[in-house]
């Protein structure tokens, strides 16, 4: 069992032809642990994969701060400080939540340019400098990175295939008007 991610919009739009057709939008498990690894002291692979391709990953990285639905008595446990009122707490709550979304303009344009910078580099992933427990695992998930063969299972995906697939899914919200992404983990 593991934690996955998704691309969520308030409110949410997704109706069954989202669900229907998932494998086209959601992103596995790779790539939640590659935009969530980020280790003291250490350049992880993702924020190497941004230099490369001169790209300015830190509206992914807000995506990620978004906060679980939870009761506000648990919200005052995770995000409440010593005598601090329960609006005060939910007043933090919703700004933190403002802060981690992201136009879907920004967040597409950021995709596209990773995208194009890495597939014209095809071997950018030997210029890795990976974290040794994740040598052998993220190699394999970089490989093929222009390899758009849709998997029968999202949790297959390579990194192109990821890419592609946040594409589709910014896509999809544009259509339904929405306007703002963040990313939620279950």
């Amino acid at each position: 069992m593991g934690v996955d991610i998704h691309v969520g919009v308030e409110p949410d739009i997704f109706e069954d032809d989202y669900i229907q057709f998932q494998n086209g939008y959601r992103l596995s498990r790779q790539f939640c642990w590659l935009i969530t690894d980020f280790k003291e002291g250490q350049e992880s692979e993702l924020a190497q994969l941004a230099k490369i391709t001169n790209t300015d990953i830190s509206p992914l990285i807000k995506m990620c701060d978004y906060p679980p639905e939870l009761p506000p008595d648990r919200y005052r446990f995770l995000y409440g400080k010593p005598n601090e009122t329960e609006p005060e707490v939910m007043a933090r709550v919703q700004q933190k939540k403002r802060a981690s979304q992201q136009s879907l303009d920004t967040i597409e344009l950021l995709v596209h340019k990773l995208l194009l910078g890495l597939t014209n580099q095809p071997d950018f992933y030997e210029k890795i400098r990976y974290v040794d427990q994740n040598k052998f695992w993220l190699k394999v998930y970089f490989r093929n990175i222009e390899n758009d063969t849709t998997n029968q299972n999202f949790q297959d995906n390579n990194l192109g295939q990821d890419l592609r697939n946040f594409l589709n899914a910014i896509e999809y919200i544009r259509d339904k008007k929405g306007a703002f992404v963040y990313f939620k983990f279950l």
